[in-house]
């Protein structure tokens, strides 16, 4: 199997992996709360997740892995609803410093500390 873990939580840029990678490749979700919309993108077509949540709530995260990955969209969006407020617990907003001014960060940050 060849695969590639997407993390960058750009969605428009795992797209065009999926273009440069072709049908030959997996990829994988590295950002748990893209995970679903990853799959069930059309033009990214996730096969699965490498998933920080799966420490805490193996269970759910696997059982909608497994139902997105079926085509089971009604148990998948029961478990999406589940899962995002977990999700978001583990993401932070950062901001960054620069010669003393302050400036919103680009991009969010997953905490590993919570896992």
């Amino acid at each position: 199997m060849r695969s590639v873990k997407e993390a960058t939580a750009d969605l428009d840029r795992m797209a065009k992996t999926r273009v440069l990678l072709g049908e030959d490749f997996d990829i994988l979700s590295g950002d748990d709360d893209k995970t679903f919309e990853m799959m069930t993108r059309p033009d990214i077509r996730s096969s699965g997740v490498i998933s920080v949540m799966s420490n805490i709530v193996p269970g759910p995260v696997a059982e909608m892995v497994k139902a997105l990955s079926e085509g089971n969209m009604t148990r998948a969006n029961q478990l999406k609803d589940v899962l995002d407020p977990l999700f978001k617990v583990v993401t932070v907003n950062t901001v960054e410093m620069f010669e003393g001014s302050v400036f919103p960060a680009s991009s969010e940050t997953r905490c590993p500390s919570r896992q």
